[in-house]
């Protein structure tokens, strides 16, 4: 039929939906009520379309097909004329521990929020370099309110769980990944392992070569002195940081890029402490690594090359020991001490070690 030109009533010229839905009902008699399948993959083709003006814009459905049906439209009768009905389902709020949508699934668990990985089954796994706390510490589940792990919401996790947890990292895109905090990282009081090598890219030292680690803990944000990573609690005993660099945590000459105190049987392996992540230059930390108070039986580096600390250009010393006690021995072996990675040249701190009222020590080759 004829289109009146400029007309907006003309329906020949408009663009149909990509999507349609297939319909075949029974047999059809007056007075009954019948209901088409769901039309809102229709709908939806129309509402995405840049031009749709949810204040103005109109839909019309055109049915299509074989056989005849007839049916009343609203100026005949409005109680039997066609009708549309529209539910909505609202979208999951990701931080406020209901089920918005419906769906059984709640805030970070639902995959409207998230994808599931920050659900705590064997690794706690930091996928995020932001510095978000955890919503709900102890529920199992890492998530900040943007249901993001960020490694202060997977200590804060960890701390909350009995046992030994694992702190893995699988941060997306290319790495090396530099997390800042804006504040103190919560003190370690359970006994945890940190692992920087299970960050893609993350490659061991060996004997010959440096290691290359793609996770930076870096203090450069801070207004006040916080050690970088800090293990004080006796229930922290036998916790391990490995593969990561901590550099910059040099507000006060008081801190430390680790700091170890009350804890014993702790290891610290693989890391880069006062350097820029390749370990070449100085990104200075005041102590690189602090430890004592009844701190035994502790291991800084270890005999693999694997094991070996870079601990260089901190401002203060590179590891300042203090007030140990008890029976057991705590060893710093294997580690490049005011050198570069490679051990080729010096990136020095202002004091290499320092001990002072120890009861049983050794300092292995370093």
């Amino acid at each position: 039929s004829a289109c009146l030109v400029g007309s907006e009533m003309c329906i020949r010229d408009r663009t149909p939906t990509a999507n349609s839905v297939p319909w075949a009902p029974g047999s059809w008699s007056t007075g009954n009520l019948y209901s088409s399948p769901d039309l809102s993959t229709v709908v939806q083709d129309l509402v995405d379309r840049p031009a749709w003006d949810e204040t103005s814009s109109s839909i019309l459905f055109l049915i299509s097909g074989t056989g005849s049906r007839s049916s009343q439209a609203y100026e005949t009768s409005s109680s039997n004329a066609a009708r549309l009905y529209i539910t909505f389902t609202p979208p999951e709020v990701c931080n406020n521990g209901i089920d918005d949508d419906g769906d059984g699934l709640i805030d970070c668990l639902d995959p409207d929020c998230g994808t599931g990985s920050n659900i705590i089954s064997g690794c706690i796994t930091v996928n995020s370099t932001g510095d978000g706390a955890d919503v709900n510490p102890g529920d199992g589940i890492c998530a900040d309110s943007n249901c993001e792990c960020t490694l202060r919401a997977a200590i804060e996790e960890a701390n909350a769980l009995a046992g030994h947890d694992t702190i893995c990292f699988n941060i997306s895109g290319v790495g090396p990944f530099t997390i800042q905090p804006l504040t103190g990282l919560p003190t370690i009081v359970d006994q945890v392992t940190i692992d920087g090598y299970t960050q893609t890219g993350a490659v061991e030292a060996t004997a010959g070569t440096p290691a290359t680690l793609q996770i930076v803990l870096s203090g450069d944000l801070l207004t006040a002195g916080y050690n970088g990573l800090s293990i004080n609690h006796s229930n922290a005993n036998k916790s391990i940081i490995k593969g990561l660099v901590i550099n910059n945590f040099n507000f006060s000459n008081t801190v430390s890029g680790i700091s170890i105190f009350w804890a014993d049987s702790v290891r610290i392996e693989g890391n880069h402490i006062g350097t820029n992540a390749a370990g070449t230059t100085a990104a200075p930390n005041s102590k690189g690594v602090g430890f004592g108070n009844f701190g035994t039986n502790s291991f800084v580096g270890g005999p693999l090359p694997a094991q070996r600390n870079v601990i260089s250009g901190n401002s203060s010393h590179g590891i300042y020991a203090v007030n140990f006690a008890g029976n057991g021995t705590s060893r710093i072996e294997n580690n490049y001490i005011g050198t570069n990675a490679a051990g080729t040249g010096s990136v020095a701190n202002s004091n290499p070690v320092s001990y002072t009222h120890l009861r049983a020590h050794e300092t292995g080759r370093n």
